[in-house]
């Protein structure tokens, strides 16, 4: 029986700089991308990739779109996602659980050095925690983690990525005020493949060593622009209202409450606001 992983090998138009081939021969040296399944158009890459992993997927394998029609960051939120411009992608992991903590933090670090080279180290992207990277104070990319655990055994962990790399978040008046996109900072079109690749390649990097034992948290941490900052927390019951000491080596955010005590809060649980 022949598997989803072999019937969606979708051929684009080759005029693409995203077409399967180009993406196949951009990580040919890489683990990651081994398996790398293209669609011109589907509801969620998320949602491709989920299908996939229960069926068995390896680690790896890269699910991509060009478009989205159903694309979401955390908490169900649309995250726009037109066709052309942007890079929208899912990877499959099958990890470790006492990895699960840095895979976020390890994602967040592949977008930002990734950005930084692409660009010719022009630009200096940040982390707003826990895990939308920022240029000049908008959001330039989002990352949406997603886990099957069974007891102590991790099925499969999803990361999804987007990043805007030619949009103009002007054309879209949701995010004008709060987007970014790598064009809008350098100024000039950008390669979504070498972005791709760059990003999976270092996923792959940082992935490796912590595999090995190496911890990416002081990384990710010196990266964090909210530390420092007055902050609002706002779960499903209420708003409270702090200061941002730092992250601990669970990525959770450590908050010394206007009312005294310092309290830590998990990305999964909440959303935060700068003061």
């Amino acid at each position: 029986m022949t598997s989803n992983c072999e019937k969606l090998r979708i051929w684009v138009d080759t005029m693409s700089d995203l077409n399967e081939m180009a993406i196949i021969e951009a990580l040919h040296n890489t683990s990651f991308g081994s398996r790398v399944l293209y669609s011109e158009r589907t509801s969620s890459t998320m949602d491709q990739a989920r299908k996939l992993a229960i069926e068995g997927c390896e680690e790896g394998t890269v699910v991509i779109a060009e478009e989205q029609y159903f694309g979401r960051g955390r908490f169900n939120r649309e995250w726009i996602s037109p066709p052309g411009l942007n890079l929208y992608f899912t990877v499959i992991l099958r990890p470790a659980i006492k990895w699960l903590p840095q895979l976020s933090m390890m994602a967040a670090l592949s977008i930002v050095n990734a950005v930084t080279e692409v660009t010719l180290y022009s630009v200096h992207p940040t982390v707003k925690w826990p895990n939308d990277v920022r240029l000049g104070g908008k959001k330039l990319a989002g990352i949406l983690i997603e886990n099957k655990i069974d007891g102590d055994k991790v099925d499969f962990c999803l990361i999804g990525i987007g990043i805007n790399v030619n949009l103009d978040p002007g054309d879209h008046d949701a995010i004008a005020n709060i987007a970014t996109s790598i064009r809008n900072e350098v100024g000039h079109s950008v390669s979504r493949l070498e972005t791709m690749r760059l990003v999976i390649e270092q996923m792959e990097k940082i992935y490796v060593s912590i595999k090995k034992g190496a911890s990416v948290v002081e990384e990710w941490r010196s990266l964090i622009d909210t530390i420092g900052k007055r902050v609002t927390i706002v779960s499903l019951s209420e708003k409270i209202h702090g200061y941002a000491l730092g992250v601990d080596e669970e990525g959770n955010l450590l908050i010394r409450t206007d009312n005294g005590p310092v309290t830590a809060f998990s990305g999964g649980e909440v959303t935060m606001q700068m003061d």
